[in-house]
């Protein structure tokens, strides 16, 4: 069975949800929530959007990197990787639906919906996000 339409958002979010450190909100930004580091919002991937996953990815071990660069024609703006460093290599990626990445991840889709300049980190009891305005000079 294929995941929702909107993968990143959860069918109960009510305008707002958390991703470990981060508020995401598709309503306007207004005071900062004290609870948590960062708010933004949201820019859901639908299930049918691509992702560009590395090449020898773990469909079931930790650490899963995530950086958004901005949407192009062809891909979310997502590069997923599931080692310490990113993957350099020209070949380096390959790319999936959301929904295959999701189905066999369930614990990165509140991620996939952060906007473009921001990463993710998945380790073993350990869950971050942080913005990153390099990521959108692409």
């Amino acid at each position: 069975m294929r995941p929702s339409a909107r993968a990143g958002v959860p069918a109960d979010y009510g305008g707002r949800f958390a991703a470990k450190g981060c508020v995401l909100t598709t309503e306007p930004l207004g005071e900062p929530d004290p609870q948590q580091r960062f708010t933004c919002v949201v820019d859901p991937v639908d299930s049918t959007d691509m992702v560009a996953v590395a090449k020898g990815f773990s469909w079931t071990d930790l650490p899963v990197n995530g950086l958004r660069h901005p949407r192009t024609a062809a891909l979310s703006g997502w590069y997923v990787w599931s080692s310490e460093t990113f993957p350099e290599a020209d070949d380096a990626f390959e790319v999936h639906h959301v929904w295959h990445l999701t189905r066999q991840r369930p614990e990165i889709m509140a991620y996939l919906a952060l906007p473009a300049g921001w990463r993710f980190l998945l380790a073993p009891g350990y869950a971050d996000v942080w913005p990153d305005d390099g990521l959108l000079d692409v």
